[in-house]
């Protein structure tokens, strides 16, 4: 498992008044487990300052040499222009341009955007996000801590990645941030996708789910909390907003493909390119049922809708197999059953090792048509992050199928973990059996 970053300060130079490269480091604007951000000028040149953001884990130097792709993305208004880039220089660094403004979770820390100036934000975001797609450059670090809102509520897009990425260095850097559980860790990954908490390779798909995420934190002011929609935090917010945030955090093969298409589902009236914005009044007035893949329309989810419900008919041979297989396993009528997570992996640790029975054994859960599931957790004392992966997309399945999930009696140090994998976005976690058959009746 990958060691966490520690700060490069005291041995490569990352202090302020130091030089790197023609900069020099002025003001440490913030650190993570993979780089420190400076502000710094010029040693040479009078003008205006840069920021510096310096590479400090030793797996920065893989995903450079996968080759280096900042360069590219020069020349559009919603990301800094770059002013160096020196991925062979100890340590590798990447200048830009200063950019004066306030962070987007800052911006919320006073309350939800009004829908009109969220729509101005967002388009931003999307000519951001399809001028670094066009050029082969996926963002996979989507948060409210990346968007800068300046003056004029002009957009800038913080923090792209300097390499390209492949199912490896997805699967490296999920490992890393799980080694390394700080709380500048914790947010983010809760805008992460299944496919990067699971470590396998990624599209644009990736970014279109954090876009989504994004989205319901403008309307709403945070995070969503289980399978919440924005109209269900805040009630004056349009239901195509729910339909639109619902498909861009979809499983894969139901999410919007490219940020155009999400571009496209949000105009709903008409799209001014070059002021950056959508109209407001389109999308409020837009239909309330959402295109299908076929063209057709479908009416919007609601909190009790159960897509999927009505396929999963019940087994009852299945579930009777299942509970002598199981004998701690209660199932409670048609739909519910109580499960031992530590009978279930065959031991107290949910590991690579346990993941084949596990998976095997909720596909048989799931089959038996049993999709509101309280889960005991209390013998497992270890989740390895491919296990949070399994557990992300168990949550998908469930979801889609209209069911839901608590887990309960979970140990202090496992439940600490599962808050920084932001796993509590998809679960919800209970103190007791009781507790938990409640939640997910």
């Amino acid at each position: 498992m990958p060691t966490p970053a520690r700060s490069i300060s005291s041995q490569l130079g990352g202090t302020k008044g130091a030089r790197i490269g023609p900069f020099v480091l002025e003001e440490l604007a913030g650190s993570g487990p993979y780089a420190e951000v400076w502000h710094a000028r010029h040693a040479y040149l009078e003008g205006p300052r840069a920021t510096l953001k310096l590479f400090t884990h030793p797996l920065t130097r893989q995903l450079l040499s996968h080759g280096p792709s900042v360069r590219w993305l020069d020349g559009n208004r919603y990301l800094p222009a770059t002013f160096d880039f020196r991925p062979d220089h100890d340590p590798p660094y990447h200048a830009t341009a200063h950019v004066a403004g306030r962070n987007l979770r800052q911006v919320l820390s006073l309350g939800p955007l009004e829908i009109k100036r969220a729509l101005a934000l967002l388009a931003q975001l999307i000519a951001a996000l399809k001028h670094a797609h066009q050029h082969g450059v996926l963002h996979l670090d989507l948060k409210s801590e990346n968007i800068l809102v300046g003056e004029q509520d002009q957009l800038t897009l913080l923090d792209l990645p300097v390499g390209r990425f492949s199912a490896e260095t997805s699967r490296l850097l999920r490992d890393a941030s799980s080694a390394s559980i700080t709380s500048s860790v914790s947010r983010g990954l809760r805008y992460r996708s299944r496919e990067q908490m699971k470590g396998e390779g990624v599209d644009a798909r990736a970014d279109v789910y954090g876009f989504g995420l994004l989205l319901f934190e403008m309307l709403t002011g945070d995070l969503p909390a289980g399978a919440q929609l924005p109209s269900q935090v805040v009630p004056t917010v349009p239901r195509k907003f729910d339909q639109i945030f619902s498909r861009c955090c979809a499983v894969l093969e139901k999410r919007y493909e490219t940020m155009l298409a999400v571009e496209q589902e949000l105009r709903g009236g008409k799209h001014t390119a070059e002021s950056g914005s959508f109209s407001a009044a389109g999308v409020v007035a837009a239909t309330s049922a959402a295109p299908t893949a076929d063209g057709a329309s479908a009416a919007a989810p609601t909190a009790s809708a159960a897509p999927g419900a009505a396929a999963m008919a019940p087994h009852a041979d299945a579930r009777r197999k299942l509970g002598e297989e199981l004998p701690a396993t209660a199932i409670e009528g048609e739909r519910l059953a109580v499960l031992d997570m530590s009978e279930i992996c065959g031991a107290r640790a949910f590991d690579i090792q346990a993941i084949p029975r596990v998976a095997e054994l909720f596909e048989r859960i799931q089959a038996a048509g049993l999709d509101r599931l309280a889960i005991d957790f209390g013998r497992i004392d270890y989740i390895a992050s491919n296990g949070f992966g399994f557990l992300v997309n168990l949550a998908d399945q469930l979801r889609a199928a209209g069911g839901a999930a608590a887990l309960f009696a979970v140990q202090p140090k496992v439940a600490t973990i599962m808050d920084v994998m932001g796993l509590k976005g998809f679960f919800t976690l209970c103190p007791d059996r009781p507790a938990a058959v409640a939640a997910v009746r």
